[in-house]
C-alpha cells in the first residue's frame, strides 16, 4: 500500500499547523474546576470514582493513573491531557493526509478546519471523556492504515486494542467492527498475514477484547462500594432513576453494574422512530452546512462534497483498501447518529468528520496539483479560508469559561454551612464534590442531587439542616427558603 514518506517541507508545514492549533486552543482551555459533566470527569479521575452511565470506567482509570503520576492538581491534569489528546487527533489527521499522498499545505488546512468544527472545538476545550475517545479513535485509524503498509504486527495489535478499549467504554462506537472486518476481508495482504499465524492472531485479539471488557467491568465493581469518594449512583436519587439504592450485597451490585453499563437512565434515546431518524438526519445535514434557504452555506457544502468525492476517487486509484476503510468509518459514525436520539453528538460527529476531512484534504491536494503555478495552488486554499470566514461562528474563539465552577464554589461557601448539613443541588454539585474530596473542604457536608428529593417525604426523613441551590421549590411543597445568597435553607411549614 502506498505510504508517502515525509520530507522536511512536510514536517515544517505540520509543525506550523500544530503551532497554530495549540495557539488557538491552549489559552481557551478551561483550566478551572468545572461544572456539569466536565466537573464529573475531573472529580472521578481525581478520586477514582464512577461517572454517569455508562460510567466510562476504563477512561476514568486511565486518567486516574495520569493524575497519580503527574505532579499537578488533578483538575489541571485532566484538562491538560484532554487538550493534548485532542490536539494529537489534529496532528494525526494532517499526518494521514500527507501519508496517503496529500499536499502538506492542504493537510494543514484540513486539520485546522477539523479543529474549528463546533463539536470538536467543544470537546477540545472541556475536560470530558471525548478527547480521550477521539485520541483512541484516531490513533487506531492511523496505526491500522500504517500496518496495511508495512505489516508490522505490533501496529495491528495496538490499533485493535485502542478501538476495542474505545468500544468497551463508548458502546455507540461498536460500529467500528464493520470497517475492520470488511477491510480485512477485502485486503489480500491482510488475509495472508492472518493465514501465517492462524492461532496466534485470533488468540491475541481475543485476549485484548477480554482485557478491555474486564478493565471496564472490574473498574465499576470495585469502585461501587459504600461511602466511596464519588459515585454518580449515590449522588443522584435511586428512586428517580429506577436502580438499587444500596451496594452492600452482591446482588445489588450486579443490578447496579448492569444499570450503569447498559445506560438504562438514557433508555429513551435508544428507541428510534422514522420521525426521530428524520430529525437526526436534518441535524446532521445542518452540522455539515446543508441548511434550508441558506444558499451560501449550501454552495460551500456542495463544493466541499465535490472535493471529498475527488479525494475518494484519487485515493481509490492508489490505495483502494484505505479508501474503503475511510468510507466505512464514515458509515459506522453516521448510523448511530441517526439512531440515537441526542440533540448533539459530541462524541460521534468528530468520528465522522475525521475520515471526511482526510478525504477532503486529499481532494484539495488534487485540485492544487492541476496546475503548477503558485496562484492556482493558492486559489483553493483562499476559497477554503473565505468559506470558513463566512460560515464560522465567531463565538468559537471565545472559549468555554461559563463551565468554570470556581465562582459558584465561592458563592456557595461550604465553610459557612453548619456541621453535618445536607446540601441539595444540581449538577453544580460536581465542582463542590471536587472541592470536598480533593481539596478537603467540609467533607462533613452531604452533597446530593436535588432531583427526586425536594419533597416532604424526603425532607421530613432528614434530621439535619437541609440547604439547596435549586430554585424555585416545587409547588405544593409548603416550605420556605431562608437566606439571601446562592445557598438557602429549606424550612418546612
Amino acid at each position: 500500500m502506498p505510504w508517502k514518506p515525509l520530507d522536511r517541507t512536510a514536517w515544517a508545514v505540520l509543525a506550523a499547523t500544530m503551532a497554530i492549533a495549540a495557539a488557538l486552543t491552549l489559552p481557551r482551555v478551561v483550566w478551572a474546576i468545572c461544572l456539569d459533566d466536565p466537573g464529573e470527569f475531573q472529580v472521578a479521575a481525581a478520586v477514582g470514582g464512577i461517572g454517569h452511565p455508562p460510567g466510562h470506567a476504563g477512561l476514568v482509570s486511565l486518567m486516574r493513573l495520569c493524575c497519580i503520576a503527574l505532579p499537578l492538581p488533578p483538575h489541571l491534569t485532566v484538562s491538560g491531557l484532554n487538550a493534548l489528546f485532542s490536539l494529537s487527533v489534529v496532528a494525526l489527521l494532517a499526518l494521514l493526509i500527507v501519508r496517503l499522498g496529500g499536499h502538506p499545505v492542504a493537510a494543514g488546512v484540513a486539520a485546522l478546519l477539523f479543529l474549528l468544527d463546533n463539536e470538536f472545538w467543544h470537546l477540545t476545550l472541556l475536560p470530558e471523556v471525548y478527547g480521550t475517545c477521539m485520541m483512541l479513535y484516531a490513533g487506531g485509524v492511523y496505526l491500522f492504515l500504517s500496518w496495511s503498509h508495512d505489516r508490522r504486527s505490533w501496529k495491528f495489535f495496538v490499533a485493535f486494542a485502542m478501538h476495542v478499549f474505545l468500544i468497551a467504554n463508548r458502546a455507540p462506537t461498536i460500529g467500528l467492527i464493520a470497517p475492520w472486518t470488511i477491510t480485512l476481508l477485502l485486503d489480500s495482504g491482510a488475509r495472508r498475514e492472518i493465514r501465517k499465524r492462524p492461532v496466534t492472531i485470533p488468540f491475541v485479539l481475543f485476549a485484548i477484547t477480554v482485557a478491555a471488557a474486564l478493565i471496564v467491568v472490574l473498574g465499576v465493581w470495585f469502585r461501587d462500594v459504600p461511602d466511596s469518594a464519588y459515585n454518580y449512583m449515590d449522588l443522584v436519587n435511586a428512586g428517580e432513576f429506577d436502580y438499587p439504592s444500596g451496594n452492600a450485597s452482591v446482588a445489588d451490585k450486579w443490578r447496579r453494574l448492569w444499570w450503569l453499563l447498559s445506560a438504562r437512565q438514557f433508555d429513551y434515546m435508544f428507541h428510534p422512530t422514522p420521525a426521530t431518524i428524520r430529525a437526526q438526519a436534518i441535524w446532521l445535514l445542518s452540522e455539515l452546512g446543508i441548511r434550508r434557504f441558506d444558499y451560501v452555506a449550501g454552495g460551500i457544502a456542495f463544493a466541499a462534497c465535490a472535493a471529498v468525492v475527488l479525494g475518494v476517487l484519487s485515493l481509490a486509484r492508489r490505495n483502494r483498501p484505505a479508501a474503503v476503510f475511510l468510507l466505512l468509518l464514515m458509515a459506522a459514525s453516521v448510523v448511530p447518529i441517526l439512531l440515537i436520539r441526542v440533540i448533539s453528538h459530541t462524541a460521534l460527529l468528530p468520528s465522522l468528520l475525521f475520515p471526511l476531512m482526510i478525504l477532503f484534504g486529499i481532494g484539495l491536494s488534487r485540485l492544487m496539483a492541476l496546475h503548477s503555478s503558485l496562484a492556482w495552488k493558492a486559489a483553493p486554499l483562499l476559497a477554503v479560508g473565505a468559506s470558513v470566514w463566512w460560515t464560522a461562528d465567531a463565538s468559537l474563539l471565545e472559549g468555554k469559561d461559563h463551565y468554570s465552577g470556581e465562582e459558584f464554589v465561592a458563592e456557595v461557601d461550604l465553610p459557612s454551612l453548619p456541621p453535618d448539613a445536607v446540601l441539595l443541588t444540581t449538577f453544580d454539585a460536581l465542582a463542590l464534590k471536587y472541592t470536598q474530596e480533593v481539596l478537603g473542604v467540609r467533607r462533613d457536608v452531604t452533597l446530593l442531587h436535588a432531583i427526586g428529593r425536594l419533597n416532604r417525604d424526603y425532607l421530613e426523613s432528614v434530621d439535619r439542616p437541609v440547604f439547596t441551590t435549586a430554585e424555585p421549590l416545587p409547588p405544593g411543597l409548603n416550605a420556605d427558603l431562608v437566606g439571601n445568597g446562592t445557598v438557602k435553607q429549606i424550612r418546612l411549614r
